[in-house]
Parts: structure tokens; C-alpha cells; sequence
């Protein structure tokens, strides 16, 4: 019987690549073990976060890998949760990639294999967020001025509950309990779940914000506990930016109105996503004073929030000041301005969602510094928009093609059509702006409907490329 050596199962993994980064996990340092001990083939990987959501697809891609292998059917790969990552791990061919050293030939291209297993009793969760996501955008239409029906007229007074709780409150809960890896993760989204079908079903009472309280509260005790665990920066900012959302929904809950919720809600975005990216920043290595520059912008967002919630008349400039500064941070610090410039495919794509995300970040902070009130009207519609479709948006488009293959279980093919999506969501938002702020009523009209269509569009393309049928390439012998 042929058994693969550690050199022929290293060569395998080294096909077995982080979708954003570009750099293969043997390179990155996250293969922690490999044990050929009684003629079988396991492997421990880590990740570089406990509580990374790409983790079970990256370890379903390195099962595939060495199962090609002669000699290695049956290899069996586990994911270890009390794996601690740095940098030191890395090799030199990875910061090289990652631009830490002097940058080599671009690497040939990698093909990410079919995943093994679609996780199909996650798909409820999913299905959950994304009709949350349909109701958003068609209510958000009708509130913007498109005449349309409708078939509850209260979901044009819950437009944003249903797109920041109901949707993204709900993915944002599935992708942590993914990465995380435990069942009881999952009864965070599945409140989300429950929180966002009352919400359409009984948009008028409390039973929708309740359950989606209640989701917010565990996925804050789920975070809090792994950062008790893992008492790191990034952690710490996860359950920070969820305790954020706590308090907005705890506002809308108890009447306080969706005006005073708002500055929590968006917090909790920003949080969350400096949070995401801080954990990145260790692969370029940043000064202490970059780190102690996020503690004062997070600082400033919730100072922000107290200030807004207690009075939403008064003028945001704070709110405006801290996502100028975040997204400064961002631009200094995240490892996507190294990528972009050195990397193709899915990599590159991820890191221009990223940085045309923060130009929205800190236009949105222009506009909230000349903002008298979080109050209806075209600055108000453009400052708001300009963070979630501009900013937000980015991040979903930059990241799903990474995340959704690992909470389903099921490839997306990588192509330069997603680009088409991507470039008509920031075409079209450009004619919303220049609506608001001219004013001008039929481009802002027409630069609305861009958006939901340049949504639907991407996740239309995210759909066909996930059932695109690709035949993996066999390992070499």
C-alpha cells in the first residue's frame, strides 16, 4: 500500500489557499500537525482567529486535497480551537507574498476545489436573512418615493430594522457561529431567524424586536465568552460591537424610536468590521500607536452613541468625526491596501470592495459633520446611505464570496463578472448622492433603484457561480 510522505501531503496543502489573502495555509503557518502515524493521514490545522468563519471550508478544501493523494483516502483533517496564531509563523515566501518583504513572481494560480459537504440546515438561516434583505430593499424603495405596492405598508416604517437586525444581524450571528464551530453558536441566528419572519409577518408589535433582542444578547455571550477565552484586541472589539447592537435594539424595543437606535446600529457595523479587519492587520505588522489610534476611534463611536440616543436632534458631528478617523485608520492600517496592488482573482476583488468601502466610510463622516439632526431629508438619506450601501455593502460584496462557502459548504468560482455588480452599486450610489446633495428628485429615484439592483444583481451572479460545476484537478502522484 503507497503512503504519502510529510513532504507529498505539505506539496497537497500548499493548493489550499485563504480566499483573501491569496497565500496558501502551509505557508500562512496554520498547519499545526501532521500525523502519518498507522499508515492514515491527519492533519491539525488552526486558524489565525478562534472564531474565523472560513475555518470548516478551508478544512474541508484540505480534506480534499489529501484524499487525492495515493495512499490517502480516509485522511481526516481537524480544526483545533485553542490554536494561537502570529506572525512568526509565516514562512518567507508568505511575506514576501504579503508585501513584508522585497515582492516575488506572482504565484501561478490555485483552484480552489468543490466543497464535500452543502450544510443544508443552516440554509433556514440564510433564507431568513435574505428575504429580510428583498422586504428591506422593496420597502426601502417605496420609502424613497417609488410608487410601488407593497404587501404590508409598515415595512416601509421598518426599512432599517429589517435590513440591519432582520438581515445583517442575522448573517453576522451565522458567521460567527460558523467559525466558532459549536451548536449552541447557532441559537443566536436562529433567534435572528424567528425575529426577522415576525418582523415581516407582524411588523406592528414587539414580538419581532424581542426575538431579535434576544439574538443580539447571544451573539454577545457567545463573543464575550471566546474573548474571555482569547482576550485579544479583535475579541474584544467582536463583543464590543455587539453589545453596541444590544443597545440599539434594546432602544427600539422598548419605544425609545428607530431615530435613537440608529447611532448604536451603525456602531455596531463599525465596530464590528474595524474588529474583522484589526485581526488582518497582524500580517503587516502595525505600531502600537496605529492600535491606539482604533481605541480612540471606538472610543469616539460610543461616545457618539450615548450623546445621540439621549438627544438624536442635536448635530452628529462626533458620529462624523469618528468614521473620518476610522476610515483613516483603515486605509493606514488594513492589509488590503498591500494586496490589492499584488494580487489577482478573488483576492485582488475583495481588497478594491474593501477600499472603495472606506472612501464611503469617510464620505459618510463628511456629510454627518454638516448634518443638523438624524432627521428625514436628502443629507440625511445621503450620510446614511453612503455607510450602509457604500461601506457596508463593500464588505458584504468583498467578503460573501469567501463566507457563504463555508457556511453552506458549497464553492463559489471566482470570476471577472462579479465586478459588473460591484461596479454598478457605486456608479448608481454616485447619482443617489448627487440627487441628495444637488438636489436633483430623478437621480435620486434612479440611483436608488441602481442599488437594489445592483444587490440583487451581485447575489444573482454569487448564485450561478456557486452552481457552476467545476472538476477538480488531480494531485500530482
Amino acid at each position: 500500500m503507497i503512503s504519502p510522505s510529510d513532504s507529498d501531503v505539505r506539496d497537497a496543502l500548499r493548493r489550499v489557499v485563504d480566499p483573501e489573502l491569496g497565500v496558501n495555509i502551509v505557508d500562512l503557518g496554520l498547519v499545526e500537525r501532521i500525523d502519518l502515524s498507522g499508515g492514515k493521514v491527519h492533519v491539525s490545522l488552526g486558524m489565525t482567529s478562534p472564531a474565523c468563519p472560513v475555518g470548516p471550508y478551508l478544512q474541508d478544501q484540505a480534506k480534499a486535497v489529501l484524499q487525492m493523494l495515493p495512499g490517502g483516502q480516509g485522511a481526516e483533517v481537524e480544526l483545533l480551537r485553542d490554536f494561537h496564531w502570529s506572525p512568526d509563523r509565516m514562512n518567507e515566501a508568505a511575506r514576501r507574498e504579503l508585501g513584508i518583504a522585497p515582492v516575488p513572481p506572482p504565484p501561478p494560480a490555485v483552484q480552489i476545489l468543490p466543497a464535500q459537504k452543502v450544510h443544508w440546515r443552516r440554509l433556514p438561516l440564510l433564507v431568513a436573512a435574505m428575504i429580510s434583505l428583498l422586504a428591506g430593499l422593496w420597502a426601502g424603495l417605496v420609502r424613497l418615493g417609488w410608487h410601488w405596492s407593497i404587501p404590508k405598508a409598515d415595512w416601509v416604517l421598518i426599512h432599517g430594522p429589517l435590513m440591519v437586525c432582520a438581515f445583517l444581524g442575522t448573517l453576522i450571528a451565522v458567521e460567527r457561529a460558523v467559525g466558532l464551530g459549536e451548536r449552541s453558536g447557532f441559537i443566536a441566528p436562529g433567534l435572528g431567524a424567528l425575529g426577522a419572519f415576525s418582523l415581516l409577518a407582524l411588523p406592528s408589535l414587539f414580538i419581532g424586536p424581542l426575538f431579535l433582542t434576544a439574538a443580539s444578547v447571544g451573539l454577545f455571550l457567545l463573543l464575550g465568552n471566546l474573548a474571555l477565552k482569547n482576550p485579544s484586541a479583535d475579541s474584544i472589539l467582536l463583543a464590543l460591537g455587539t453589545a453596541c447592537w444590544i443597545g440599539g435594539n434594546a432602544l427600539w424595543l422598548l419605544g425609545a424610536g428607530i431615530p435613537k437606535a440608529l447611532p448604536w446600529w451603525m456602531a455596531f457595523l463599525a465596530v464590528t468590521i474595524a474588529a474583522e479587519r484589526l485581526e488582518l492587520t497582524r500580517f503587516s505588522t502595525p505600531s502600537a500607536t496605529s492600535q491606539k489610534m482604533l481605541v480612540n476611534v471606538v472610543a469616539l463611536l460610543l461616545a457618539s452613541g450615548f450623546l445621540l440616543s439621549a438627544n438624536y436632534q442635536q448635530r452628529p458631528w462626533l458620529l462624523g468625526l469618528s468614521f473620518i478617523a476610522l476610515s483613516a485608520w483603515l486605509f493606514r492600517c488594513d492589509v488590503a491596501t498591500r494586496i490589492v496592488g499584488k494580487k489577482t482573482g478573488l483576492p485582488r476583488f475583495t481588497a478594491v470592495c474593501l477600499l472603495a468601502g472606506y472612501v464611503w466610510l469617510g464620505f459618510s463622516g463628511v456629510l454627518l459633520l454638516f448634518l443638523q439632526a438624524l432627521s428625514a431629508g436628502p443629507l440625511y438619506d445621503a450620510a446614511l446611505h453612503s455607510f450602509f450601501v457604500g461601506f457596508v455593502f463593500s464588505m458584504i460584496f468583498g467578503h460573501a464570496l469567501i463566507i457563504f462557502p463555508s457556511v453552506l459548504g458549497k464553492s463559489i468560482d471566482f470570476s471577472k463578472a462579479f465586478y459588473v455588480p460591484l461596479g454598478f452599486l457605486h456608479l448608481s450610489l454616485t447619482l443617489r448622492m448627487l440627487g441628495d446633495l444637488l438636489p436633483l428628485w430623478p437621480l435620486r429615484l434612479s440611483g436608488g433603484l441602481g442599488n437594489g439592483i445592483a444587490i440583487l444583481f451581485f447575489f444573482a451572479t454569487m448564485i450561478r457561480a456557486a452552481n457552476k460545476k467545476t472538476a477538480p484537478t488531480p494531485a500530482k502522484a
